[in-house]
């Protein structure tokens, strides 16, 4: 089983004397600057203790949900990969189809 580091993607920024904020913060904080934009459009209109206790811990919440979602498209097999896979399976059929026209 994974300990919660690993879950978390591993450390983002390690040195030899601080292990640092895990991939998964990392990706939280990224997520959360282009939300926070988002989110106070929809709160332009409340007070600040709405913003403070309704729209900051849902912001939290759904960066966190976005960093979760970016560490399972990275454990998935890259773009690259991916693209491969899709290029071989096109020219294949358009073999399939030459040689089918050279049948006829």
């Amino acid at each position: 089983m994974k300990d919660l580091n690993e879950q978390a993607g591993g450390q983002a920024f390690p040195s030899n004397t601080d292990l640092g904020m895990t991939l998964r913060d990392y990706f939280a904080g990224q997520a959360m600057q282009s939300l926070t934009t988002q989110y106070r459009a929809m709160y332009l209109d409340n007070t600040l203790e709405d913003w403070e206790e309704e729209a900051v811990p849902a912001l939290a919440e759904e960066s966190y949900l976005w960093a979760d979602e970016m560490l399972k498209a990275r454990a998935k097999p890259s773009h690259d990969e991916r693209m491969q896979k899709y290029v071989e399976k096109m020219v294949a059929k358009l073999e399939k189809r030459n040689e089918h026209g050279s049948k006829e």
